[in-house]
């Protein structure tokens, strides 16, 4: 499994890794874009990058620097894990992707409804030459103005038809665009949560919720759906 963090998300990688259990902690390498990057087994140092929210600084440089990470990691490995900064994993997530070894890439969907809404904050590649086309579509130059990466990859990957791809089950990979209008709590089924569709200053706070709901069900009981939910709640 790889990550990327800086001085902006260190302590939300922090807590997002603190429940992997050695087996899979042993095999997770965080790249650390900070100014001060702390030397570990796990963490690799690389240039520096600002701190950046939701399409300010170097985001889109960020978030496509994943992409030559995942290619030189699949020619190494049999499969490769990502997970940006703000992920929490809640259980070792490896078994719970072990049905989906038939498809070159395996992703967050943001939407419980078609059409997909593929999001490369948490994914799984079986394909190096899936890593590679991903890669290829990189953009010369980095604008905050600039499709996301997993727009532009998704809907290249569509055009192509030629790889095979599937959304990660919704129930275990929770992202907070759709759970925000689901009032249960986390269930002990989850494995990983994102929490998306918000700020950054938000994020710690609802990793921290979603944990100790996880550990102690009902801590964080939520009575009010959000107002996006048009006041329907989701029911899995």
């Amino acid at each position: 499994m790889i990550g990327i963090t800086n001085d902006h998300t260190r302590n939300l990688t922090t807590i997002g890794l603190s429940r992997l259990p050695p087996c899979a902690a042993a095999r997770t390498l965080v790249y650390d874009a900070s100014g001060a990057c702390p030397a570990s087994a796990n963490r690799h140092c690389g240039p520096a990058l600002r701190a950046s929210n939701f399409r300010e600084n170097d985001y889109i440089q960020l978030i496509w620097l994943k992409w030559p990470l995942v290619r030189d990691a699949m020619r190494r490995a049999r499969a490769v894990l990502y997970a940006e900064a703000d992920v929490l994993f809640l259980q070792n997530p490896w078994r719970s992707v072990a049905a989906s070894w038939e498809f070159d890439i395996v992703y967050e969907n943001d939407s419980l409804r078609p059409p997909v809404r593929m999001n490369t904050a948490l994914f799984v590649v079986r394909s190096l030459e899936f890593a590679e086309f991903a890669l290829a579509q990189r953009p010369a130059t980095f604008n905050n103005s600039n499709p996301l990466d997993q727009k532009v990859i998704y809907d290249a990957m569509v055009k192509r038809g030629r790889f095979k791809h599937q959304s990660l089950p919704q129930a275990q990979f929770r992202s907070h665009c759709w759970v925000r209008c689901n009032l249960a709590p986390t269930p002990p089924s989850a494995v990983a949560f994102h929490p998306n569709c918000m700020t950054y200053p938000n994020k710690m706070r609802t990793v921290q919720s979603v944990l100790a709901d996880y550990l102690a069900p009902g801590t964080a009981t939520r009575t009010v759906l959000h107002p996006r939910c048009n006041g329907r709640e989701i029911v899995l």
